[in-house]
């Protein structure tokens, strides 16, 4: 009868060292999987912004592209460029006043 008794009460205490082993497995795999989230939503924060920055940068080329092609190409955008710099033709007097 001892003999039963010794082998349920070590049987017992593997079963408790089992599962307390396998408790703080799965705490720790809980923190490691909190912490990956974590670090994840703060990445995709990150891209998003980069991604909202690349997006404007990309407008800015456009509008400058189109800048660029009428300073090029378009005589009256390339006329009123130079006169809002008061820059006029031969035989012509800026005038400076408020309008």
């Amino acid at each position: 009868m001892k003999q039963e008794s010794r082998e349920q009460t070590g049987n017992r205490v593997v079963g408790l060292l089992l599962v307390g082993f396998l408790f703080s497995l799965g705490a720790a795999l809980s923190w490691d999987l909190w912490k990956a989230r974590k670090d994840t939503e703060k990445s995709y924060r990150e891209w998003k912004q980069v991604d909202r920055e690349l997006e404007r940068l990309l407008e800015e080329n456009r509008q400058l592209e189109k800048e660029l092609y009428a300073l090029q190409n378009d005589p009256v955008y390339i006329e009123s460029v130079l006169r809002q710099w008061r820059m006029a033709r031969p035989g012509e007097t800026v005038l400076v006043g408020d309008p």
